[in-house]
């Protein structure tokens, strides 16, 4: 196997890696980027530099395994934020911080490039994010991750975050129940699960 092509399956396995590390759905086609009606709200200007909690997140049905989710963004430079995830394990019940850097939206597509940490300390894969809903007033959005796998098959992860609100009470799930239905991502639904913030990792 020559270098670029061990190169190149690297890469994709570093992407399955972190794509799996997350809450992450799988299905069969491709990222439903053509049927998705993005803000075009360009939400960096609004969260960086303040603390954003995840309200709901995919995960498998049997059930999620990240609570007390909570991010920091900071702005680096011009069209470009790092995200630092502090996440509790329901596993472990230990504490872990992600870092991700995410590029300002592209205006033609309301999409972000984002760069995930695959786990503490080691590589970022790539991904594309398409903010579904954006409040400046709440500071409260819903984001859409998607990742191609070289086997005809998407990874999404959906979650709802927020900067003034960790509840994922009824008014919250009516609307990511409608921002998914209007996005023609429905099925997404009956994964969505609530995250618990009762003990915080800092």
């Amino acid at each position: 196997m020559n270098s670029k092509k061990l190169a190149q399956l690297f890469v994709e396995l570093i992407s399955i890696v972190a794509v799996t590390n997350g809450n992450f759905i799988t299905f069969d086609g491709e990222c439903p980027s053509a049927d998705l009606k993005p803000s075009m709200i360009n939400v960096l200007p609004f969260i960086t530099n303040v603390e954003v909690s995840a309200i709901a997140l995919t995960a498998p049905l049997c059930g999620i395994n990240r609570t007390d989710y909570n991010a920091f963004w900071e702005h680096t430079d011009s069209g470009t934020a790092k995200i630092t995830n502090i996440i509790r394990s329901t596993e472990t019940g230990e504490c872990a911080t992600y870092l991700a850097y995410i590029k300002d939206m592209d205006p033609l597509t309301g999409a972000y490039d984002l760069l995930y940490q695959v786990a503490p300390n080691t590589n970022f894969a790539g991904y594309k994010v398409h903010f579904l809903s954006f409040n400046p007033s709440t500071k409260t959005g819903s984001a859409l991750i998607c990742h191609n796998l070289p086997d005809s098959r998407y990874q999404v992860e959906f979650t709802l975050l927020s900067a003034s609100s960790s509840e994922y009470d009824k008014a919250a799930q009516d609307e990511v129940k409608t921002v998914l239905e209007t996005n023609n991502l429905g099925y997404l639904n009956p994964y969505i699960s609530g995250i618990e913030h009762s003990n915080k990792c800092y």
